[in-house]
């Protein structure tokens, strides 16, 4: 009896080992839902970082426009003056504009003055895929906590802040780790954002969803026209801080 017992648990002791081609086998189911599974996870991630930090970033400038205003006065009376609207070149009023209404009140740990090669970043696209024109990287700008490199454009009734989420890492598209933030009213003469009074605004700011998502220029679309992009940050903002479905990734 004790010998008959002694070969049913040799023989399950057998049983538990695997061939040489079930551990192939096996390592390769793995690798075809790794394969399958991994790059759906990245994407996920990278648009939970996207997302954190364009709303950690807007936060942010929305905060120190306020205690700017308690230094310098309400955001509708600030110079921003500039001899060229258009011009990113004048270097002159950009940095004024920086350093008078912003970082004095933003934590960042290194200004792109100092930093051009952690700030730079060699190409960057719209998501039509035609170039972006490289003028930010002549504008002042800080590197925030956060990784945030900020670009600060003096534009007359108006200014823009260029938001890139990782500085001079890829993809360096607008729309996926570039945004652009404005200050003022009436921002581009409606075009840029809807709004009607002095603030802190995401592109595209104050149209319906709609208007956002169009093929057009501007909006936030992959579509082969001028400036798409410009309207993604207002998109996700109206989405409740997410980037939807139907989101141009």
């Amino acid at each position: 009896s004790r010998g008959g017992g002694g070969k049913t648990l040799l023989g399950l002791g057998k049983r538990f080992g695997f061939t040489l081609a079930e551990v192939l086998i096996t390592l390769g189911i793995i690798g075809v839902v790794a394969a399958m599974t991994i790059p759906g996870l990245l994407t996920a991630y990278q648009k939970h970082v996207t997302v954190t930090r364009l709303k950690q970033t807007f936060a942010m400038l929305t905060q120190a426009v306020k205690l700017s205003e308690a230094d310098n006065g309400e955001l509708s009376g600030w110079d921003l003056s500039t001899p060229d609207w258009n011009s990113y070149d004048e270097i002159e009023a950009n940095e004024r504009f920086a350093n008078t209404y912003f970082l004095p009140y933003l934590k960042y740990v290194h200004n792109c003055k100092d930093k051009q090669k952690l700030c730079n970043a060699n190409s960057q696209k719209y998501l039509s895929g035609q170039n972006f024109f490289m003028y930010n990287n002549k504008l002042p700008g800080v590197i925030l906590l956060n990784g945030v490199v900020l670009r600060f454009w003096a534009r007359g009734s108006w200014a823009e802040i260029i938001v890139d989420i990782n500085g001079a890492s890829s993809p360096n598209t607008v729309g996926k780790d570039i945004f652009h933030i404005f200050i003022g009213q009436r921002v581009g003469s409606g075009v840029l954002a809807n709004v009607d009074k002095p603030g802190v605004y995401l592109g595209g700011e104050g149209f319906d969803r709609a208007k956002l998502l169009q093929e057009n220029d501007y909006g936030c679309s992959n579509a082969k026209k001028n400036y798409t992009g410009y309207y993604c940050g207002a998109l996700i903002k109206l989405d409740g801080w997410k980037i939807s479905k139907d989101y141009p990734w």
